[in-house]
C-alpha cells in the first residue's frame, strides 16, 4: 500500500497496521503514546483548533504534524501559531517514537527508543527502553523508569529522570538536572554552567569522582568540596563496582547522594573513602 495521508481539522480516529515507527509534532495541545501489545495502532484525535494537523502514513513510519520538527530548537523557539490539538495513540510494541512540541505537553509509555523535544511544554516518559533522548529550553521534562542509554539537553528546563540507566549524559545551562539510578550504569558525564546537578545511587555502587568548577561545590555521600578552583577528584563507597562519574560547572552544585544501605551491609551511603586526591590541582 502507497502513502496514505489525512489533513484533520476536527475529532478523527485512524486504526492502522505495520506501525514500527511515530514522528509527532505539536504546536501546543497534549498527546499521550502508549504501547501496548495489540498489533494494530489506533490513534484518536479528540480536538483541533486553528491549524489542521498533517497525517501520513508510509513505510511502517506514522507522521502527526503541525510542524516540520527538524532541528525543532534551533527552528523554533520563537515560532509564532495558535494551532492546537489533543490526541492519544495506542501503538504496538517495539514501536520507536520521536515527539516535539513548541509548548503542549505529552507523556510517552513504553517505547524502546524515544526521542522528547520541547521548547516550553511539558513531557514525560514512564517505562521505555533502548535510547532515550530528551531536549528542552524551558520546558520540564521528566523520565520514569526507563532501562539503558540517557542523553539529556536543557538551557533552563529541569530534567529528571529514574531507573536503570545504563549511561548518562547530561548537558544543562541553568537548568537542574536530577537522576536516580537503579542497577549499576555504565557511565556518567554531566556538564553545567549554573544548574545543578544530582546523581542518586544504591548504596552498593561506589564512585570514583572528578568534577571540575569555577565556583561552584561538590558533594560526595557526607563530604563537602567547596568551590572548587579547577578540578576535585575524590573516591567514595565500594571498591567494586565502581561508577566513573565526571561532571564540569562553572558555578552549580554536584551531589552524589548514595540511598541507604539494606540492613547488614557493610556498605553505607557516608563520607568519601579517601578524600580529595587532587583539590584545585589543573588539568
Amino acid at each position: 500500500m502507497g502513502e496514505q495521508n489525512w489533513q484533520v481539522s476536527e475529532p478523527l480516529t485512524i486504526e492502522l497496521d505495520g506501525v514500527g515507527e511515530v514522528k509527532l509534532a505539536l504546536v501546543k495541545g497534549r498527546f499521550d503514546i502508549l504501547v501496548t501489545d495489540n498489533p494494530l495502532a489506533t490513534l484518536e484525535i479528540s480536538e483541533v483548533d486553528g491549524q489542521p494537523l498533517d497525517v501520513s502514513f508510509s513505510g511502517g513510519v506514522l507522521k502527526v504534524e503541525h510542524f516540520n520538527s527538524a532541528n525543532l530548537i534551533q527552528r523554533l523557539v520563537n515560532f509564532q501559531s495558535t494551532a492546537r490539538a489533543v490526541l492519544s495513540m495506542a501503538v504496538p510494541p517495539g514501536t520507536i517514537v520521536n515527539a516535539a512540541t513548541i509548548n503542549g505537553d505529552g507523556m510517552v509509555s513504553g517505547s524502546r527508543q524515544t526521542t522528547l523535544r520541547t521548547v516550553s511544554g511539558s513531557l514525560m516518559s514512564d517505562a521505555t527502553t533502548g535510547r532515550l533522548n530528551l531536549e528542552t529550553v524551558s520546558g520540564e521534562i521528566i523520565a520514569r523508569n526507563h532501562t539503558g542509554h540517557l542523553t539529556a539537553k536543557s538551557v533552563s528546563g529541569d530534567v529528571t529522570a529514574s531507573g536503570r540507566l545504563d549511561e548518562i549524559r547530561s548537558g544543562t545551562v541553568s537548568a537542574n538536572a536530577t537522576f536516580d539510578v537503579v542497577g549499576t550504569p555504565h557511565a556518567f558525564v554531566a556538564k553545567s554552567v549554573s544548574g545543578d546537578i544530582t546523581l542518586r545511587l544504591p548504596a552498593t555502587i561506589g564512585v570514583d569522582v572528578t568534577a571540575t568548577s569555577a565556583s561552584g561545590s561538590l558533594v560526595v555521600g557526607n563530604e563537602r568540596f567547596s568551590a572548587p578552583v579547577q578540578t576535585t577528584r575524590t573516591t567514595a563507597g565500594p571498591g567494586s563496582p565502581r561508577l566513573a562519574v565526571r561532571t564540569s560547572t562553572v558555578s552549580g552544585i554536584v551531589s552524589v547522594v548514595f540511598a541507604p544501605a539494606n540492613p547488614g551491609s557493610p556498605h553505607r551511603g557516608g563520607p568519601a573513602e579517601n578524600g580529595p586526591l587532587n583539590n584545585g590541582e589543573g588539568n
